[in-house]
């Protein structure tokens, strides 16, 4: 348990690492509403997206599910997207052409500060942060976003969102 433990925070750190590196050398931001024709970058790109906020129950440890008896259950935020959007993975190795997960219409949020976010479950919000294969043991989904913060629709109608589908600044 603590093994698993101490893995999910070395990629954190990992990821944290990557995208301050990312801010010294320049990023992009993404503005994305829900539509089917956006292809949104894992970090160091920033992201805005739109979507309804929700919570759902999980397996969590030891087994995640595989011994319900003794297994808790975590409840994890998610964003859930009006439409599917695609991610592009950056090109790893020797594969000089990017790969592609397409069709991804839930986003778990990992927020920062483990506060409870209940106030916004439920209603239209935007989240600004970083995307990241769900790869560590408690992300149950193909993209999570580290999320910088979350604002409702309604707070965010005079900004950027409102009008722009997505705008690539790097």
């Amino acid at each position: 348990m603590e093994h698993r433990s101490a893995a999910v925070n070395v990629i954190r750190l990992i990821a944290v690492v990557i995208m301050a590196c990312a801010s010294l050398f320049g990023s992009c931001n993404i503005w994305a509403e829900e539509s089917s024709d956006i292809t949104l970058r894992y970090y160091p790109c920033t992201v805005h997206l739109t979507g309804t906020l929700v919570t759902q129950e999980r397996w969590g440890p030891p087994n995640f599910g595989e011994n319900p008896a003794k297994d808790t259950r975590v409840t994890i935020y998610v964003l859930r997207l009006g439409e599917t959007v695609n991610v592009e993975v950056p090109a790893s190795g020797s594969s000089s052409s990017p790969l592609f997960i397409k069709g991804i219409k839930e986003i778990q949020i990992d927020f920062p500060v483990k506060k409870t976010y209940q106030k916004f479950v439920g209603q239209q919000v935007v989240i600004k942060g970083q995307l990241l294969e769900g790869l560590a043991p408690l992300e149950y989904t193909k993209v999570v976003i580290r999320a910088q913060s979350v604002r409702t629709r309604k707070e965010d109608q005079g900004g950027k969102t409102s009008n722009m589908k997505c705008i690539d600044n790097r």
